[in-house]
């Protein structure tokens, strides 16, 4: 049996119920870069719960609606039922995207030291 490896999942999808408006959340290495330049360490979740969580939440909106301004995210992000999943489920996105930095799946490139 062939070892196959699941799918990373690559975004988060919002759906709102009142008018159907549909927002993604997720990553690219260009909004990593942008976090790290701002200041967002992952590693500070505990220490700094509401900096980091503010950063993860308004940061995620960015590939998919970088023309909302960060008031309008935390707004979406203040209407949303099963926030305390929520910051998980980015977490997981946020490493997904630094992970696929560093992942040999799929990569059709050989290098060697000469």
């Amino acid at each position: 049996m062939a070892n196959v490896k699941k799918a990373r999942p690559k975004y988060i999808v919002i759906k709102d119920k009142d008018n159907e408006k549909e927002y993604k959340l997720g990553f690219t290495r260009e909004v990593l870069s942008k976090m790290e330049s701002d200041g967002f360490n992952i590693s500070e979740l505990e220490s700094m719960p509401i900096t980091t969580m503010t950063m993860l939440i308004t940061y995620s909106f960015e590939r998919f609606h970088p023309m909302l301004t960060d008031d309008q995210r935390l707004e979406i992000f203040d209407d949303l039922e099963n926030k305390e999943e929520l910051i998980p489920a980015l977490t997981t996105l946020w490493a997904n995207c630094v992970e696929g930095l560093t992942s040999s799946q799929n990569n059709r490139l050989k290098w060697k030291m000469v």
